[in-house]
């Protein structure tokens, strides 16, 4: 108290100009609508600014929270739509319905680091093993299909992304159901090449370029891109295709980890002689 009441005493002068001061823009504002006027406007303007601050800034920590949530959301539609599930009509007798038997599992998952510059280019999650992560699962976003996982450990994966030049993938036109094979070519991120697709195959600009299905990893027709250029070399039997990725692989923070539950089963019997 003694403290206080000496620094009372030591800026005195100082309290006295504040509160004079206070008190002659107090009858300022309150004796001139003009002042009384601005003062209000300014004050109201301050304060919803002060407001819009902390709006925008409880939007932003709640960022975090905003996008596990549609992760969770995405999951729950991407395991629902049709190409998750088989049939399983001829397993069971059933009466004037149609079982469906779930094969393919989404499970969401963080780019926790990547790389787009370089010729084998990577992206690691963090999701591993204990999360009923492997190696050869299918990696997909809402937009289209990312990649394939490489490796994984406990709690991280790496996958091995279509802009990698080691990455290959049996796909088809969605339109005609023309196979090819998806490369890259090492440069543009943006962009891959479909090859040893037939020339007498009706391929146009245009067109979206699909998972075929056929190697346990991907579900049938998860796009990969469309068509952005179509040329043949003479004497080739095959079309040069250029394809604008569906996925850009810039900024992605979210993807989904495919899960089938009949992949074994499928390569086990593949692979009797």
């Amino acid at each position: 108290m003694r403290n206080l009441i000496q620094f009372i005493l030591r800026y005195k002068d100082f309290f006295l100009f504040l509160t004079l001061q206070v008190l002659a823009l107090y009858l300022l504002f309150s004796a001139n609508v003009y002042h009384g006027t601005v003062a209000h406007t300014v004050a109201r303007d301050y304060v919803a600014g002060m407001q819009q601050t902390r709006s925008s800034m409880r939007e932003y920590f709640q960022l975090r929270q905003d996008n596990q949530e549609l992760a969770r959301q995405n999951q729950i539609l991407l395991n629902r739509q049709r190409n998750s599930y088989r049939r399983v009509d001829n397993e069971y007798m059933i009466v004037d319905d149609t079982l469906m038997l779930i094969q393919y599992r989404y499970v969401p998952a963080q780019v926790i680091n990547s790389s787009i510059t370089k010729q084998k280019n990577y992206l690691t999650l963090n999701r591993g093993k204990l999360d009923g992560i492997n190696p050869n699962m299918g990696v997909v976003t809402e937009q289209g299909v990312v990649g394939i996982v490489r490796n994984a450990s406990r709690h991280f994966a790496t996958v091995i992304p279509i802009i990698n030049v080691s990455f290959e993938l049996s796909v088809q036109t969605k339109r005609g159901n023309h196979f090819g094979l998806v490369r890259w070519d090492g440069k543009d991120p943006g962009y891959a090449f479909v090859e040893d697709m037939a020339k007498h195959a009706d391929v146009q600009v245009g067109d979206s370029i699909v998972t075929r299905g056929a190697s346990a990893i991907f579900p049938p027709g998860l796009l990969i891109g469309t068509v952005d250029e179509v040329e043949d070399i003479p004497g080739s039997n095959f079309h040069q295709i250029r394809m604008k990725l569906a996925q850009p692989y810039r900024n992605m923070n979210h993807v989904y980890v495919i899960q089938n539950a009949l992949r074994q089963e499928q390569l086990d019997l593949e692979q009797t002689p």
